[in-house]
């Protein structure tokens, strides 16, 4: 078999210039037809938002912590709640009755570079279609994306009484301990003095006594520091009431320790509801729906018949131009080319079988 030769291509193409172009007409109009009037295109539309968030707030690594909120906000808005709203927001049109969660997230993506721009991506059939669902996500997503902050304000508000109560708690708990000793101590002295075990107070005694009945006194209920030499029944006097504000210090503080839980279990319920309400939305975003005001959020929570009454004329300052994914004119670029591709695959072809009759000549 002899070797081809690029020259006897390049005749070949040279001879049949006007075959390959007929074919390259043919190419085109082929591909136009195909792409505008057989395999119809579908339309995009953006809704598209101003994204920014409070760099102050993050110390460390702003950049890395703008890509994972990004990314949680792409979940968010992508989410079977933000889904099912969006669907129950649709208007009323025969074009949706059939549409689920499932095939809604098929025709929806998201895209964004930074923080300055975060578009929300909707496919449809029609442009009237794409433009009201970009639309219709994008405000429903607005909302939704403030509901989160704001109950992640709340979920903040809620962690904080937690901690304060948790810290409470503790303080309480490390009180109720020491008061445990000192009614244990005290008791056993009211009952030494109470069988004259003891004739007279020495200082060392005194100061125990002290120590003890200093953990039942407070600000408003001081009490007077018994004092050394003091005789039996003047310190078993002093010991009965030194017990008696510890038991009622013990009381107060069980009370306290009572309405701490009260507020500890109440502030974690708010927490964990406001937790999963927030879906991961960080409280330091800000979002503002370009091309859109946020009437048209309470319009469309209230199903303005004037705002849905006809999906082909709609308020643009809600609707996002909608854009053809492809029109006849890729489809006559690429038939063109699929022809050209073609021809100089004839070319190369026909260089090949005559490269084989001269081998087979000689």
């Amino acid at each position: 078999m002899k070797t081809w030769k690029m020259s006897t291509a390049l005749r070949w193409l040279y001879r049949h210039w006007a075959g390959g172009f007929a074919l390259l007409l043919v190419g085109i109009v082929a591909g136009a037809l195909l792409a505008g009037w057989v395999f119809k295109p579908a339309y995009t539309a953006d809704a598209i938002f101003s994204v920014g968030f409070n760099a102050d707030a993050v110390l460390r690594y702003p950049e890395d912590y703008k890509n994972w909120q990004m990314a949680q906000m792409d979940s968010f808005v992508t989410s079977p709640s933000v889904l099912n709203d969006t669907l129950a927001a649709l208007p009323q049109d025969p074009y949706w009755q059939n549409w689920d969660a499932a095939t809604l997230s098929r025709h929806l993506s998201t895209h964004w570079f930074n923080a300055g721009d975060w578009h929300l991506h909707a496919t449809a059939d029609t442009a009237a279609h794409a433009s009201t669902l970009a639309a219709t996500w994008g405000v429903v997503a607005l909302r939704d994306i403030q509901d989160a902050i704001a109950h992640g304000v709340k979920f903040l508000e809620a962690d904080r009484r937690w901690e304060q109560a948790q810290s409470e708690m503790l303080a309480v708990e490390v009180n109720l301990a020491h008061l445990a000793d000192a009614e244990s101590a005290l008791a056993e002295w009211q009952k030494k003095l109470a069988d004259g075990a003891v004739q007279s107070i020495t200082p060392e005694q005194a100061a125990e006594l002290n120590y003890w009945a200093a953990f039942a006194a407070f600000p408003d209920n001081p009490y007077k520091p018994l004092t050394a030499n003091a005789q039996p029944k003047q310190a078993e006097e002093w010991v009965t009431e030194a017990l008696a504000r510890v038991r009622a210090a013990q009381k107060t503080l069980k009370d306290e320790r009572s309405m701490l839980e009260q507020t500890i279990q109440k502030a974690a319920a708010e927490r964990e509801e406001n937790r999963k309400a927030a879906g991961g939305v960080s409280t330091e975003w800000r979002l503002v729906l370009k091309g859109g005001k946020t009437a048209g959020v309470s319009q469309l929570e209230e199903h303005a018949p004037a705002l849905w009454a006809n999906t082909t004329a709609i308020a643009k300052r809600l609707h996002p131009a909608a854009h053809a994914v492809y029109s006849w004119k890729d489809g006559a670029a690429v038939g063109g080319l699929a022809a050209l591709m073609l021809w100089v695959v004839l070319a190369l072809v026909a260089a090949i079988q005559t490269a084989d009759e001269e081998a087979s000549r000689g």
